[in-house]
């Protein structure tokens, strides 16, 4: 390696540039000296519903498993050489154990280090194998390229992997970066450059068939191609000019450079990602706009529009679809100083079906936890348990708000039989009281297909015996906010939070949230955390401050959705 240590790049320093938001490793280097705040050092942050932290724990606990198991397979070796206290010292030492381990035949070795002159990068990829071990990993042996006493680099992902039909990982997968940076300096150790590196995930997806098993394959990645190659080398050039020059840069209030706009459309943000959110009120980026991505913004910029407040931005900017460049263009004209709160004035969407109140309807929403809590007691199956573990579910009476919830009493599914069974009935009741045979649920769905329905036919699934009726379940996002469209002055979409939050700016409904989980990924992580404590505790989830928050939560997601649509029939 070269005494010019700051223009070598490390293959865990690229993943922004891969997510189209390299702003985020302006601010890495320079947030908080420009003042700017990460989200952990911010008034009220909590770690304890902090998505990013939690995944990367399990990822350090599923890769720990890993190697476990294989290490009953076969010979891996760690390394012994320690922490020198200066990053070039140490991984030059790092670099010359592993050559010495490499061409000394062992079979495998784990988190070895790997440097490329060429292109002045380095990284740790998490296991190096050598081919005739690399085919007794998994249940279904890999393509292998280069002789039997060549290596290869595996990279371990606590994620679903999928396959393509032509049985390799898309080569557009943000996944790819680093393997090929491990491909590399590989390359560089033994002189022959492997065109395949693999990713062993934790479940795998080929031909629509799930596999459950972490070894049921290796899922290989092409490491010759030459878009992936010429993007790799983009962003480490990217990583040394930010090194370089970034300290005399700005974000406000004009970009010094197009890549330090922020992309509104990627969550993996952490710890900066509200930040981004205040240097989007000043920037109006662009990305900001239902369905306009990192991909569409450079259509704006072309032709002089970077903000979407400006008079010339319009939907036939960013060459979207028919049916998406109406419903943008009603939202970019909602947003226009002299446009009404809220359009349409008369809304049509299904309007037979909803605008009419009747003696009862309901407004429900679901919280739920995905199978991402794996204890790795079915190991190497991946594990976890989905369930329903809150349902809100609230009502309008005599003018006024009634409001239940239901919680289950641990995450397991006979709890969440009990609180479904416990929902349907408090809604049976309410039904007979009011005599009303099939009154209307509604919820407000974040994708096309409806989650909610979704998560209730995969309770039912887990419960074959169960005999619930099927709600009559009314989706106001998609059957009328999106279909009609309703456009609301401050919102750029059409989420609850987004609509929710632009009406009550306007002063057309009361609820908002306040402190508390900030999302739903918020409240399963939570979830997942009272679940330890009651167990610890040997009490109920609802026993716990935190369920209370999230029940918090779930209640305004109810009520908000009531005042809205109270609103609508009203004005519209």
């Amino acid at each position: 390696m070269s005494s010019d240590w700051d223009n070598w790049v490390s293959a865990s320093k690229i993943r922004n540039w891969f997510r189209d938001d390299p702003l985020l490793d302006w601010l890495d280097l320079y947030g908080e000296a420009k003042g700017y705040v990460p989200d952990h050092k911010r008034q009220g942050y909590d770690p304890t519903t902090d998505f990013g932290r939690f995944i990367i724990e399990k990822g350090r606990q599923f890769e720990a498993k890993v190697i476990e198991h294989l290490e009953s397979k076969m010979q891996i070796r760690r390394l012994g050489t320690p922490w020198s206290g200066r990053a070039q010292e140490a991984w030059e030492a790092w670099a010359t154990e592993t050559d010495a381990l490499l061409k000394g035949g062992v079979q495998a070795i784990y988190q070895g280090a790997v440097i490329d002159p060429t292109s002045r990068m380095y990284g740790r990829p998490d296991l190096t194998v050598r081919n005739d071990a690399l085919r007794s990993i998994c249940d279904e042996a890999p393509e292998v390229c280069g002789d039997d006493h060549h290596y290869s680099v595996i990279d371990i992902k606590y994620a679903g992997v999928e396959v393509l039909k032509k049985g390799c990982i898309s080569a557009t997968s943000n996944r790819l970066s680093q393997l090929l940076v491990y491909n590399r300096g590989l390359a560089a150790v033994q002189g022959t450059f492997s065109p395949l590196g693999y990713l062993l995930g934790r479940t795998y997806e080929r031909d629509k068939v799930r596999h459950g098993s972490c070894f049921a394959m290796l899922a290989p990645a092409r490491m010759d191609d030459a878009k992936l190659a010429a993007s790799v080398d983009l962003a480490a050039d990217w990583m040394r000019r930010v090194r370089s020059e970034g300290a005399d840069w700005q974000v406000e209030p004009e970009p010094t450079l197009d890549e330090l706009r922020p992309n509104m459309g990627n969550t993996e943000d952490s710890p900066w990602h509200q930040a981004k959110v205040e240097i989007n009120e000043s920037l109006k980026d662009l990305t900001s706009l239902w369905h306009v991505s990192t991909e569409k913004r450079p259509l704006g910029i072309t032709r002089g529009i970077s903000r979407w407040d400006d008079g010339k931005c319009d939907a036939s900017v960013f060459e979207l679809s028919d049916d998406r460049a109406r419903v943008l263009d009603c939202i970019l004209a909602s947003q226009r100083p002299e446009a009404p709160l809220v359009s349409p004035e008369r809304i049509s969407a299904d309007r037979n079906l909803w605008h009419q109140s009747k003696p009862v309807q309901f407004y429900v929403d679901f919280e739920t936890v995905s199978n991402l809590d794996d204890d790795f007691s079915t190991f190497p199956e991946a594990g976890g348990r989905p369930l329903i573990f809150m349902i809100g579910c609230g009502h309008e009476e005599a003018g006024e708000w009634r409001f239940e919830r239901f919680i289950a009493d641990r995450l397991d599914e006979a709890s969440e039989a009990s609180i479904i069974d416990a929902w349907i009935a408090h809604m049976a009741d309410l039904s007979a009281r009011f005599g009303e045979a099939s009154p209307l649920v509604f919820h407000w769905s974040p994708a096309e297909t409806s989650s909610l329905s979704n998560a209730f036919n995969s309770a039912r699934e887990r419960h074959p015996g169960a005999t619930w009726p099927e709600p009559n379940w009314f989706d106001f996002l998609g059957r009328v906010m999106r279909k009609a469209p309703i456009t609301i002055k401050g919102a750029l979409a059409f989420g609850l939070k987004a609509v929710a939050k632009a009406m009550h700016s306007n002063g057309l409904i009361r609820e908002r949230w306040e402190d508390g989980p900030g999302d739903g990924m918020a409240a399963m992580v939570g979830a997942w955390r009272c679940q330890a404590e009651a167990v610890a505790k040997d009490c109920r989830l609802i026993d716990l401050d935190l369920m209370k928050a999230i029940g918090d939560y779930n209640e305004v997601d109810c009520k908000v959705m009531w005042e809205i649509i109270a609103y609508l029939r009203a004005k519209h």
